[in-house]
């Protein structure tokens, strides 16, 4: 127990604790075997490398704007949750079921029909191009397949169950991991498919997980789940014109980020093969630096929303300010733990020396950086999407990315022929900067808002 805390505070912490350590655990072991994959990819050359990697950047940009989607979304079943409107919970589920297929169903359609087109408009190498056309057909359902499974596990996490959707997780990932090893390489009398096996691997693991989850879902939360007659049924016109309003914009804006971060792979891929596959590498790096931190976001953002359902500002504000202080330490720690734990693998890669020596200097960018980014994120995912503050998040995120940090990365990539490590440091910039931004707007205020009672309700 953390005895100089006040009881408040720590009774705070271990309601916290409660729902992260399952987000936690699923995204670092969603991050742990990505790597795994990655490197066994790698194995394959950096042809094949480079592909994926390109590929899963697009893939990034469609995933964020789902997450976006259903960030609005989220935002509604916490707060219902917390006023206990069971009723309001099942129907934003309906609403974010159904928004999301809307979305899905005709990209999944653009990605079978134009594979080698949409590969053609991202790399100039023919052989890349003819990779990437194959894992994009094979790969193409994945992504109504994540929609619904978004859907399901942000309501989970609203009602204040983490775990479920985390047991599924990690059942579905060691499962690709596994039919990963076995089509890739060829092992126990299966063919050796290369990237195409990565790609049945990765389908077929997510159509487990999308069932699985539904299916359990609907177990622990009868009053919530669905039937597909109630995908269409009717709901309150305020309450889609507040989902509108939340989803939309987080959508934009989760895929205008995304969309940044593809730019930035687009300039590694300027750089050559070889900084492009160092780069595809150490996503899944990035992602175990924040893994921990992704959970105490998530739960932030679980607990302060149930205080703004509940119309409780002040402790809203107490527990976003408790939470974005104490975080960038342990973020710093983590960061040299593992650091000092990924430096000696980039030995077990086929990259070149220089790209290994590359790969060690992304790395301490990357030591520097995850305190800041912890910290930007705590604020942007776990205070202001909270109280529903699309236009904080669009306008600092855009600016930071657009106006700083890219044309930074551009500049040192391709006028100055700066190193990787050098021009990857442009994140760091832009995240300082973001911190001062985001820092301004959490003191303005305008995130504590309760969004869940009908319009003439909703404090202004």
């Amino acid at each position: 127990m953390i005895w100089w805390l006040t009881p408040g505070k720590r009774r705070f912490l271990q309601q916290l604790w409660k729902l992260a350590w399952p987000i936690s655990v699923q995204t670092f072991i969603a991050s742990a075997l990505t790597l795994v994959d990655v490197v066994m990819v790698s194995r394959l050359g950096e042809a094949e490398l480079a592909s994926v990697g390109l590929i899963n950047r697009l893939y990034f940009v469609i995933v964020i704007a789902l997450v976006g989607f259903a960030s609005g979304a989220g935002i509604l079943a916490t707060q219902f949750a917390g006023r206990k409107e069971m009723g309001g919970v099942a129907q934003t589920l309906a609403l974010m079921v159904r928004g999301s297929l809307l979305l899905t169903l005709p990209l999944v359609l653009l990605l079978l029909l134009w594979p080698h087109g949409l590969m053609a408009l991202m790399a100039d190498d023919p052989r890349l191009i003819a990779l990437g056309t194959t894992y994009l057909q094979i790969t193409a359902p994945v992504h109504v397949l994540t929609a619904v499974v978004f859907s399901y596990a942000t309501v989970a996490r609203g009602l204040g169950n983490s775990r479920l959707p985390m047991l599924v997780s990690v059942v579905a990932l060691l499962l690709n991991t596994l039919l990963n090893a076995l089509l890739i390489f060829g092992m126990a009398g299966l063919p050796a498919l290369g990237v195409a096996g990565a790609a049945i691997a990765t389908l077929i693991s997510r159509s487990v997980e999308c069932v699985l989850l539904a299916a359990l879902f609907y177990r622990r939360f009868a009053a919530v789940g669905l039937h597909l007659y109630q995908l269409w049924q009717p709901v309150p016109r305020w309450l889609w014109q507040r989902f509108s309003a939340l989803a939309v914009p987080f959508m934009a804006q989760g895929m205008l980020w995304a969309a940044g971060v593809f730019a930035y792979n687009l300039i590694y891929a300027d750089m050559g093969a070889s900084a492009l596959a160092v780069m595809s590498l150490l996503a899944p790096v990035e992602g175990l630096m924040i893994d921990l931190f992704v959970g105490i976001s998530g739960a932030t953002a679980v607990l302060i929303g149930r205080n703004l359902g509940q119309e409780r500002y002040q402790a809203a504000r107490i527990r976003a300010t408790f939470v974005t202080r104490q975080a960038p330490v342990p973020a710093a720690l983590v960061a040299l733990v593992v650091v000092a734990v990924v430096m000696p693998l980039l030995a077990a890669t086929t990259l070149s020396d220089h790209a290994q020596s590359d790969a060690r200097g992304v790395l301490l960018v990357y030591l520097l950086m995850l305190p800041v980014k912890v910290y930007t994120m705590l604020i942007s995912t776990a205070v202001l999407r909270s109280g529903g503050d699309s236009r904080g998040i669009v306008v600092v995120d855009n600016i930071c990315l657009w106006l700083v940090g890219l044309p930074i990365a551009w500049a040192l990539a391709s006028q100055w022929g700066a190193p990787l490590p050098a021009v990857f440091a442009a994140v760091l910039i832009e995240e300082l900067v973001k911190a001062v931004l985001f820092t301004l707007r959490k003191r303005q205020g305008h995130w504590l808002r309760n969004q869940t009672g009908a319009p003439d309700s909703v404090p202004h």
